[in-house]
């Protein structure tokens, strides 16, 4: 669906690496602290301007998981206790 130019999605660079790899689809990171140990990156067409549901979604996604990778640090912090 990333490839028709009207959806974007979010999965690992490698489940798309065929279609990257011939520059049919462009990787566009997604920055956040708490993914250090990972990476999360959001696909779309190449040379397309992202549609306006997943421009809108990328920042409730982010929001999304600073807090809950906030929630699983407290509670590895209590877990410690």
């Amino acid at each position: 669906m990333a490839k028709s130019g009207d959806y974007a999605t979010l999965l690992p660079e490698i489940a798309a690496i065929v279609e990257l790899n011939r520059r049919e689809l462009v990787s566009i990171p997604v920055a956040n602290a708490g993914m250090q140990l990972t990476s999360l990156n959001l696909i779309c067409r190449l040379g397309r301007t992202l549609p306006t549901a997943p421009a809108a979604f990328l920042p409730v996604m982010e929001g999304g998981m600073r807090a809950w990778f906030k929630k699983e640090k407290t509670r590895a912090g209590t877990a410690r206790e």
